[in-house]
């Protein structure tokens, strides 16, 4: 791994986990900080508060799978078709000792993660360094919420710098920084059978990406698109180096 995508793996770590180094100080001593607040926030720190918090906190207490809070006719209905994350973060937060400290973990350590997968997928299809770099990037900062993102230089432009309160989507626990990380935690391992037919890879694929419908059941038709648009990538990348092969093409 080169050097360069080692510095960019650090930075994103900070990045996502700036909020819990810079808040703490904002606050000054004698006021303790936690990452979970519902008034004064931004929608996604609501999120996390709200839902996913809760979540984690009933199966931690209970180890059974939480119920629905966004859907007033499910409310007395347990979700175990999407509560793997809830139990595996459970089981986080038991080691550390709090929920928020969860939040603050995955924060540092989930985002730069993401990266690696992203850029070795990237790297594999096109063998291009700086593409791959640049495109996990991109990824990671912009795609989730590009309007949220790009604000940011407009409102330090113009001066309003102070009410900038989270560009980065991604930075949203459960949903994605979970479960994207696990979803192209999937897509590598599929792309490395398509490229070479391993059967680790394949093994490894297909559990992950099984696991996915119970981290988050809705990620079916963005799993298809993947799997059909690499299959696609496969075919076009095989039909473009077979000239280059040809025996009567070498030298």
């Amino acid at each position: 791994m080169s050097a360069s995508t080692v510095v960019t793996l650090l930075l994103t770590s900070v990045i996502f986990g700036w909020p819990h180094l810079m808040i703490p100080q904002l606050l000054g001593p004698g006021r303790a900080y936690t990452p979970l607040a519902v008034s004064g926030v931004s929608a996604l720190t609501y999120d996390e508060t709200s839902s996913y918090a809760a979540y984690i906190n009933y199966t931690a207490l209970r180890n059974a799978p939480p119920y629905d809070t966004d859907i007033f006719e499910n409310q007395g209905i347990p979700m175990p078709t999407f509560s793997l994350p809830y139990f595996v973060l459970a089981r986080l937060e038991s080691l550390l000792g709090g929920v928020d400290r969860v939040f603050v973990v995955c924060d540092f350590v989930l985002p730069p993660l993401a990266l690696l997968l992203l850029y070795l997928l990237i790297r594999d299809v096109t063998g291009n360094h700086r593409i791959a770099l640049v495109g996990s990037l991109m990824t990671l900062l912009v795609s989730f919420g590009p309007r949220n993102f790009l604000s940011v230089p407009m409102l330090l432009l113009s001066g309003q710098g102070s009410s900038i309160v989270q560009p980065l989507e991604y930075s949203r626990l459960v949903h994605p920084q979970l479960s994207f990380t696990l979803f192209v935690g999937a897509l590598l391992p599929l792309w490395r059978t398509l490229r070479a037919g391993g059967h680790a890879d394949a093994v490894v694929a297909g559990v992950l990406g099984g696991l996915l419908f119970y981290t988050y059941f809705y990620y079916f038709p963005v799993w298809l698109a993947a799997c059909t648009l690499l299959l696609f990538a496969r075919r076009w990348l095989s039909q473009v180096r077979r000239p280059k092969d040809h025996p009567a093409l070498r030298r």
